[in-house]
């Protein structure tokens, strides 16, 4: 048995009035039950606009936008903003409470992303936040090559937030959790999804004819000791 995402994700509560801290909960950002402080979104923002370098003059793709929460707050440092995500819920709360002009939110399921169109010939950047870990090694080299295709050359993308299993037990850091986690992968319900090592990771760059470095997340970041982030990159023509 294997979690249904796009029902699990209609099922969070929705956002009634826009508020930080109601979108964080609605995408499970909480820590100890609690949605995580607004300075980790202010934080995560910042570093993903210095690590891609982002500019007013870019093209931006989100894939994973979720309710769009960091979408819109990234999108004052673009041109324009494409967000993807297969949750009609998730993408309902994005368009009420974080839209703007120069957002558009689109349907699509990252393993088959061969059919969309973008508004413009190339992209200059992407990144994605905790979405990787929805994928695994059959299906990330099928995204990534799409991303090969759209990205202009030197483009770059960020993939930010993928369980890192060289470093699982700093999240399963108790015999009672590690034990949880065995029973829900036994029985395909682990709820962080896909583990992956960085072997893996770069054997799917490289299929998809991507350049990749792992970055390290700022360690004020509450998901620092058990996360990981690559930075792709498309080879200048």
């Amino acid at each position: 048995m294997t979690i249904d995402w796009q029902n699990y994700w209609a099922s969070r509560p929705q956002s009634l009035d826009g508020s930080i801290e109601e979108a964080l909960a609605q995408v499970g950002k909480t820590r100890f039950g609690k949605p995580v402080p607004p300075e980790q979104v202010t934080l995560l923002v910042e570093y993903i606009a210095e690590t891609l370098r982002l500019s007013p003059d870019m093209a931006a793709v989100d894939l994973g936008c979720g309710n769009g929460l960091i979408t819109h707050a990234l999108a004052t440092r673009v041109d324009h903003v494409v967000g993807f995500d297969y949750s009609p819920a998730l993408l309902e709360t994005a368009r009420k409470h974080f839209n703007a002009s120069n957002i558009s939110y689109r349907t699509g399921d990252l393993t088959q992303m061969e059919s969309q169109a973008l508004p413009r010939s190339g992209i200059d950047v992407a990144w994605s936040i905790e979405v990787i870990q929805n994928l695994d090694p059959t299906t990330l080299p099928n995204l990534l090559s799409w991303l090969e295709k759209v990205l202009v050359p030197g483009g770059r993308f960020l993939a930010s937030g993928i369980p890192d299993i060289d470093r699982i037990r700093n999240f399963y850091n108790t015999e009672e959790r590690w034990q949880m986690h065995v029973e829900n992968a036994r029985e395909g319900r682990e709820q962080m999804g896909h583990w992956w090592s960085k072997d893996d990771l770069s054997d799917a760059a490289e299929t998809a004819g991507l350049q990749i470095e792992f970055v390290t997340l700022p360690e004020q970041f509450y998901t620092a000791s058990y996360r990981v982030d690559a930075l792709l990159s498309k080879v200048s023509a």
